[in-house]
Parts: C-alpha cells; structure tokens; sequence
C-alpha cells in the first residue's frame, strides 16, 4: 500500500497549482481577508485567517463559482518606518524582505492565491493611484485643509483621527494623546452619516460589529417641538428623543428652556415621548434632585410605553413638529506627520496659493534616502520651482494608511485608470474577513470611500462588503514585567515575570511559527487543526496536543482509498446496502458550509468516515457504492485538506476532481 507522505504530496500539488489557476464558470465570488502588514512572519492567528477564506473559496469552487484567494501588503506607516530605524535600513528593502518570507509560508500552506493580483501599498504603480484618488476628491471637495485641534501622539510623533484614539490613548503606541492645533487635512463625512446608517441594515455584518459603527457616528434624530407646551391637564410634551432612546438603561430627553418648568420640589406629570412618528407614554415622578446637565434630562426606564395614534395627527395637523439632526461624527483626518506613507500631492506657493501636482508628474515619490522623519526634514525634497517662477515647497505631511486599504481591493478585480467600473451588484466584495477591532476604522473608512466614489460615478456598488467574518483570536502565553510603568515583553520565562494570555503578536513576543508543524504533521492537518477547534468567530487557547488526530484520520481515509480502489469481489449485487445516514450527513455537510460552521463540517465528515468503515464490502454494487460515496466525502474534504484530497484523486486516476457535482447528489 503506498503510505502517505505529505511533505512529498504537498510540494507536488503546490507545483502544479502554481501553473494551473484558470477561470472555469460563468459566476464570480468575491471573497477576501483584510490584507496584512509584511511585518516578516506568519503566526498561527494569520493561518487561522487565511484559511477560512481559502476554504470558502474552494466551497464556492465546488458550486462552480470563480473564486480565488487575493492578497496584498499593507506596507506603508510606522511599523515598517520604526523598524528601518532600529536596523538601519531602507523601509523599501526592509518590506520587500519580509514579503518575501512570507510568501514562502503562504504557498506551503497550500491557499488558492492568484499572485498575478498582488498589491503592495509602497509601489510606485499602487500610489499612483492612491495620489490620483486623493486628486479626485481634492478637486470634488471632499477633501479640505482646515486648522483645528488634533490629537497629537507623542510617542509616534504624528496626528490621530478620533478613531484611532482608545481611552484617551494612541492605538500604536498605547500613550496618552495630547492636544494640538495645526493644519491637517480632512474627509468630509458628515454629507454620508444618513446612508452610513441606512445601508447597515442591508449588511450582513456581526450585530457587535454593527453596534460599535451605529454608537460611533452617534447619529440621533430629533424631534423638536416649537414651544413647551400643555395640552392637557398634568401632559406635558417634550423637545426630543433619540433613535435608540434607551442609553444605559436610561432614556434621554432635551428639555431646552423647559427646564424652569420642572425645577420644582416635586411633579407628578405624564410624559409623551415623542420618536419617529409614533408616540410613547408613561406616567413618572420628578423631584429636585434630579441632575440637569447640559440641558439633558436622565430618568430610569419604569413601566412600559404604549403607542397613541390621536395624538400623532393632532400635533401633525397643528404643525407643532420639526425634524432636526445632531451627531457628534467628525470629519475623517487622512494626513500625518511621517515619512513612510504616500505623499500628499500638492504645492504650496506664496504666490499661487494650494493647488494640486499635475497628473503627468505622478507618482510623486518619497525619496529614497534613509531614516527621514519627518518627511519635512528633507529640504531637497520639499523645495520645488512653482509654475510662476518662485521656489515653493511641496506638501510634506503623508497620507494616513487607513486611506489606501479603504480602496484597495477594487485592484484585485480591476486593473482600473479610474474609468466606471459596473460591478452590477450592490455590494463589492462578497465576504471579508478580519478582525473585529477594524469595525470603527478600516471597515467604517472603507464604506465612506465606496460611498463618496458612487457619488463620483465611478462605481455602482451601495456597499463594500456584504458579510463580514470577524474570526476570533489564538490566545498564547505571553510573559513580561513593567518598566517605568510599561509592559517589557519577553519569550523567556522568569519566575519574576507577570504571566497572561494574549493575542498572539509579534510586539508581545507570542507569537507561533508554523513551519514546524507544516514540517512534522503537514499543511493539511495544520489547517484542519486550526479550524477544528473552536467556531471560527471564537477565540481559543492555542494547544497543540490534538492536531495529530487530525494528522491521524487524514491517513486513514488515504488508506481507505487505497485500499477500495484496489478491492475486488467475485459476488455481483447484493441488496443490504443502505446510504440513508450517509445522505443525511451530506446535507448537514453542506448546510453547515454554507454557514460557516467548519468545526461542525469537520465533525460531520468524521462520522460519515466511521459510516463507511462499517459497510461489510460483500458485492460488486456495494463495493460501487463505497466508492461514490469516497468519492463525495473527498469532495467534500477538499475545501479544508486540499493537497490530500487533490492528489488521492489523481493517483485514483479519477479524470476530473468535480466529474460528479457533490451538490446536485446531495440534494
């Protein structure tokens, strides 16, 4: 019997794969991960990632969809600058190092990438886009320059949006944000805050990751009556109520000039509750000791509301109601005070004022020279010949990172130099993946983009992404102690280091290489292991004891191939074969495909095996039987154990991998 070897199998089929990816079928299905920064090695929470896209794509595969893994690099902002510093090279070098690196482990792991697609951020053809976009909305007013206050990151030395400040901290560099007034420049996104919200609803998205967008653009709608005003004996009235006006348990309610009326020792009123035109009631107590502040009344949720349709239409009919909108959303700030980012295309003059590079001098590169930061410390790169003869000085602030992985993925798809591109569809990208912590950042900046460039007629789509999977984290050990009040991580145990687990991470020295486990149980297994764990959208403590069951039953079912392949019997029809529970399995298989439960897939798959171990093999239909049924559990094995499977169809001489469609038999 020939055994299975998977570093030899794996090496084969990655070859044969690497020449042969075609577009089969007539449908499309986009599905991605967010693209990674190059930091120079992959741990196991970025295979855990990779390999819920690469299973969805071969699923859609098998549903005869094209469907192909894209990727990219994230390469520009401070990481990449920090490290240029602390090894004395090039930040261009240093990435190309680590892309490298790590496109070795991502062909070992076998995942369907369509490399002619990749993108990297800090390539000159990437930027020249990225500098053309920020032209375009430049000259459509969508991006201004406006002096304010900012948030300055001291450590990092450079301005945050409001969303990459956490607890009054930076999101890098976890130090405490101070105030700073300087020019900057911003997205306008106060114009999108209705569609922001109105198209949440057409998403499929995490309800968590919903909920965190909704309370960041806290958007309310107000209803506001002109005067404070009786109606009837002991009702009153009030000015406003928010969409959700249940807020920590309680609700709020503006009382505007009102107040006067309410600060008495005690009243006992009735409220009408006025909220997107329906009205809600409820009987309270008021007494002096409630807390007015900033003209917003907050008061206990106690009893229950009911809806009355008389009083609607008389306050309608007397015109007594105006919809008014506040929110506390600001405009998005793209620009920062670094060296390692796209510039941002523009000349100052004294003379001419502001105005935009010419589109035939882009790309407009950073200079190549080492460690400038900031990028205005380059006084050969700032001093430029304006137009009208006078030396001025070109815009040294960069654009922040969040700016390009806003737009980035619609290169995968379209090579495009910003003609319409017809997606017919509402939204671009199928399914995305990545981590919940982007939900107020990449994921938010990225459905503004999309809106902005609809506004712009140069896409059709309402949304970027239709389902969101936020896959949850490998938590690993990690050690360290505190300096100067400052977590020191270490890889090293010492009795006097604080023990916790983490997100596994490259800064918190926890991270797990995967090369030893490709090496020892092969990429297969690894894979299988990873989703085999826990729901992908859970988090588990990373534990290697059971991947050599994965490793286990992967030579089991290539023995068992083998083995009925090779089967012969001299009985021709035998009627005591039964597929009922085998049927049934298939359909549980691909019901939990389709949502995305690939723990339970694997599960299902490992009791379809024991089925087919326990059929006696007594006829020649029965032997026939076996195999269809082979045939179909490899099938649906592939999407998680590609090499294996792929091959064993091969060395089978079965003629097409897909010659039998596993979907149509297990309707």
């Amino acid at each position: 019997m020939i055994k299975y070897n998977h570093i030899k199998i794996e090496s084969k089929v990655q070859k044969f794969w690497k020449k042969s990816y075609k577009n089969l079928y007539k449908n499309n299905y986009f599905c991605i991960s967010m693209f990674p920064y190059p930091s120079g090695q992959l741990h196991v929470g970025h295979i855990r990632n990779y390999t819920i896209n690469d299973i969805i794509c071969r699923y859609m595969n098998l549903k005869k969809f094209n469907c192909s893994m894209k990727f990219g690099w994230d390469s520009f902002g401070l990481p990449a600058e920090n490290a240029s510093i602390e090894f004395k090279i090039q930040p261009f070098k240093w990435i190309n190092l680590n892309i490298l690196n790590m496109k070795k482990e991502l062909i070992k792991l076998g995942f369907s990438i369509d490399w002619k697609t990749e993108i990297n951020t800090c390539n000159k053809n990437f930027y020249y886009l990225n500098q053309k976009i920020f032209n375009l909305l430049y000259k459509n007013k969508y991006i201004y320059i406006k002096k304010g206050f900012v948030n300055w990151d001291p450590i990092d030395k450079t301005v945050l949006s409001n969303e990459q400040v956490i607890s009054g901290k930076g999101w890098r560099s976890n130090y405490k944000i101070k105030i700073k007034k300087m020019n900057m420049y911003f997205v306008k996104v106060k114009p999108l805050i209705l569609k922001l919200i109105k198209y949440l609803k057409i998403l499929n998205w995490p309800f968590d990751v919903i909920k965190n967008q909704l309370n960041w653009i806290n958007f309310f709608n107000y209803f506001s009556i002109r005067s404070f005003f009786y109606f009837k004996k002991k009702i009153y009235f009030v000015n406003v109520l928010t969409k959700n006006f249940k807020i920590n348990n309680k609700i709020e309610i503006s009382l505007g000039n009102a107040i006067k009326r309410f600060n008495k020792k005690k009243i006992n009123i009735k409220l009408y509750i006025i909220s997107y035109k329906k009205i809600f009631s409820f009987f309270l107590k008021i007494n002096k000791r409630i807390n007015f502040n900033n003209n917003l009344f907050f008061f206990k949720k106690n009893s229950n509301f009911f809806f009355k349709k008389k009083d609607i239409k008389y306050l309608f009919r007397n015109k007594s109601i105006n919809l008014f909108k506040i929110n506390t959303f600001l405009d998005w700030s793209i620009s920062r005070q670094r060296y390692w980012g796209t510039p941002i295309p523009l000349i100052k003059c004294k003379k001419c004022g502001i105005f935009l590079i010419k589109k035939s001098k882009l790309p407009y590169l950073t200079p190549s020279k080492k460690n400038l930061n900031p990028l205005k410390n380059c006084k050969s790169f700032k001093k430029v010949r304006c137009t009208c003869g006078n030396f001025s000085q070109k815009e040294t602030d960069t654009l922040d990172t969040f700016f390009e992985s806003s737009w980035y993925f619609i290169l995968y798809f379209y090579k495009i130099n910003f003609i319409k591109i017809i997606t017919k569809k509402r939204y671009f990208i199928d399914t995305y993946i990545g981590g919940k912590e982007h939900s107020n950042l990449h994921l938010l900046y990225s459905r503004i983009f999309i809106k902005i460039l609809k506004k712009l007629n140069f896409i059709d789509c309402l949304e970027p992404f239709y389902e969101v999977i936020c896959q949850g984290l490998i938590l690993n050990k990690t050690y360290f102690y505190k300096y100067k009040g400052k977590k020191i991580y270490t890889n090293k145990y010492n009795k006097n280091y604080k023990i916790k687990y983490e997100k596994m991470s490259k800064s918190k020295k926890n991270g797990i290489n995967s090369e030893k486990y490709i090496i020892k149980y092969g990429a297969d297994s690894l894979r299988m292991f990873l989703m085999f764990m826990a729901p992908i959208n859970k988090n588990f403590v990373w534990n290697d004891s059971k991947i050599i069951g994965c490793k286990r039953f992967i030579n089991k079912v290539w023995n068992f191939g083998i083995y009925i392949y090779k089967c012969k019997t001299t009985k021709f029809y035998d009627n005591n074969f039964l597929t009922i529970n085998l049927d049934l399995i298939e359909k549980s298989i691909i019901s939990k495909y389709e949502k995305r439960e690939f723990n339970k897939v694997i599960s299902e798959l490992m009791k379809y095996f024991n089925f087919l171990l326990k059929i006696n093999i007594t006829s020649f239909n029965i032997l026939e039987n076996i195999k269809l049924k082979y045939n179909i559990l490899i099938n649906l094995l592939y999407p998680i154990t590609p090499h294996f499977t792929f091959f064993i169809f091969k060395i089978l001489n079965i003629k097409n991998i897909f010659s039998e469609n596993v979907f149509n038999l297990c309707k």
